[in-house]
């Protein structure tokens, strides 16, 4: 899990340095390296999640998970559009 926490973390800069770059094959490139190595972690962390509030169900511990990581992702992309929308360079 180490090896995709540092992968990811590493990809996620890259993307964050490409959407400057404002070249869409690149920035969409990145964007599949990061979900190369998020995505499969996804499983484990839910397990872990699980077996962390052991008395709590797993269904509502997974809901919950969803729910925050769908508002995350939401607050996420919103910062992102602005970066993306920027002042154009004259």
């Amino acid at each position: 899990m180490g090896i995709c926490s540092l992968g990811g973390l590493g990809a996620l800069f890259f993307v964050l340095i490409m959407l400057y770059t404002r070249n869409i094959f690149l920035v969409v490139t990145s964007m599949g390296v990061v979900g190369l190595f998020f995505i499969s972690m996804i499983p484990i962390i839910l397990e872990f999640a699980c077996e962390s509030v052991f008395p709590i169900g797993e269904g509502s511990t997974v809901g919950f998970l969803s729910g925050a990581s769908s508002l995350f992702a939401l607050i996420y992309g919103s910062i992102l559009s602005f970066v993306v929308k920027g002042e154009s360079p004259s």
